[in-house]
């Protein structure tokens, strides 16, 4: 994928921020790792069940409301992601034979109009880089 300016939705949650853990390698700026996450459909959501950690394959679509999860249907932990901080990652290939991780940590809410296994997260944290593997 080549490099793009950040979608327009990603202006809906300015200022994030981009870095957490130098030591992964250099970080992506937050705009960029919005404008992956902007061609990308599928993913993980990383949660806490019963003071366990839980990871779950999403699918996702940006929206001007933050990043839309969908769940596959008949999960016991759907209703854990209501209200709660999570984490979605997701993975891409660039085109040329490098690869990006990027990781967006907010809120999760239940999304009214797509219950039970929709939920929309709201980030407050991004955080991303290139590798290769």
């Amino acid at each position: 994928m080549p490099e793009s300016d950040p979608p327009e939705w990603a202006a809906v949650w300015e200022p994030l921020v981009s870095t957490f853990d130098a030591s992964a390698g250099p970080s992506l700026p937050a705009a960029e790792c919005l404008a992956l996450l902007g061609g990308g459909n599928s993913g993980v959501v990383v949660l806490s069940v019963e003071a366990l950690p839980m990871v779950v394959p999403v699918r996702y679509r940006t929206g001007t409301e933050g990043i839309h999860l969908t769940l596959p249907a008949g999960l016991p932990v759907a209703a854990a992601l209501d209200q709660q901080i999570v984490g979605l990652q997701a993975s891409g290939d660039d085109g040329a034979g490098g690869r990006w991780t990027v990781m967006a940590i907010g809120r999760s809410a239940a999304h009214p109009a797509a219950p039970p296994t929709g939920f929309v997260l709201t980030p407050t944290l991004v955080h991303g880089y290139r590798f290769e593997l």
